[in-house]
């Protein structure tokens, strides 16, 4: 099976133009590791939604769910999903609750199902994931990570 991904983030304004560019991505030399690290590279506030670009060593493909909370308060319906890109690195549009952002944390979790290469490489549910983020759940485990956003 063979299949192929492109991806266009564009902010489109009536009448306007614009170029594709094609962009070349430099893995981290741990790029593909079981001990997984992510960390935040930049986050943009929208009127209703959050832009977070991360980077990790995750393989590519790996699915990202990402969900934006408030704590203690109940919130639902903050959430998103994406794939990583080649170089480990994730940019994930996240509906943003209505609150000042200093209460707001978005937390990501990386799962190891849902492309061939990434069960291969991490298992069937994730059994082979390491390292701080690695949390055990009760059927798989999952790689977690919490960004505040205060």
């Amino acid at each position: 099976m063979y299949g192929a991904f492109t991806y266009a983030d564009l902010e489109l304004e009536e009448g306007a133009k614009t170029a594709f560019e094609i962009d070349t991505f430099k893995e981290p030399d741990d790029y593909g590791d079981m001990d997984i690290w992510m960390e935040k590279e930049n986050v943009e506030t929208k009127d209703d939604y959050y832009i977070i670009t991360m980077n990790s060593n995750l393989n590519e493909l790996t699915k990202i769910r990402a969900e934006a909370t408030v704590p203690g308060y109940e919130t639902a319906g903050y959430t998103s999903s994406a794939k990583v890109r080649p170089d480990g690195s994730i940019r994930i549009h996240v509906p943003r609750p209505e609150v000042e952002d200093e209460n707001v944390v978005v937390k990501f979790e990386a799962r190891s199902d849902g492309a061939i290469e990434t069960e291969e490489l991490y298992g069937e549910y994730g059994e082979n994931f390491e390292g701080d983020l690695a949390d055990e759940k009760k059927q798989r485990t999952v790689i977690e990570y919490e960004l505040d956003l205060g």
